[in-house]
């Protein structure tokens, strides 16, 4: 596994290798700046409750409400298959993706602006198998690699793009190493 991350760190890119606007903006206002009101948080919720700050989702899903616990003050709902409203969040945590909806199916629920954060920190290698069928599906157009984390973007007015990310080695750890 270190092989593995260390692999990753040296592919991956901080804001200076991205070339869209979008992914660049949101690695340097959203991830990267520090701030008090993430002390005392665990790095992956510090990690999931910052993208939550910085998009402001409203009605977000989750497939394991009782694993997943935020700082923010955000109402979350078990995620549904048969949802009338479209999500504009989805987490997806767990140590086994063989259960999880298919990726049209959780598109059919997102709308444009949707994001979607598959916690891939276990490693488990049908997890891994989910989220490169996410990164290679046409639904998503924007995905980013964070190594413990994939992030998916519903975005119509970009070209598909999949960015292999890191955050600055300063914060790297403290925000994602777990």
């Amino acid at each position: 596994m270190i092989l593995d991350y260390l692999q990753f760190w040296f592919t991956a890119n901080n804001e200076h290798g991205t070339h869209s606007p979008f992914v660049f903006n949101l690695l340097t206002r959203g991830l990267y700046p520090s701030d008090r009101r993430w002390k005392g948080q665990s790095r992956k919720q510090q990690f999931i409750d910052r993208l939550l700050v910085y998009f402001e989702p409203h009605y977000i899903g989750v497939l394991d409400k009782q694993a997943l616990s935020t700082k923010t003050n955000r109402d979350m709902v078990v995620f549904q298959r048969e949802s009338t409203t479209p999500y504009d969040c989805l987490i997806f945590n767990g140590t086994t993706a063989s259960s999880w909806p298919s990726i049209a199916t959780v598109s059919s629920l997102l709308h444009n602006d949707s994001f979607w954060i598959i916690d891939r920190r276990g490693k488990e290698a049908s997890v891994e198998k989910y989220w490169q069928e996410v990164v290679a599906s046409e639904e998503m157009i924007v995905t980013l690699d964070f190594y413990y984390f994939g992030v998916a973007f519903k975005r119509k007015e970009q070209l598909k793009q999949h960015f292999t990310l890191r955050l600055q080695p300063d914060r790297i750890f403290r925000l994602l190493r777990v």
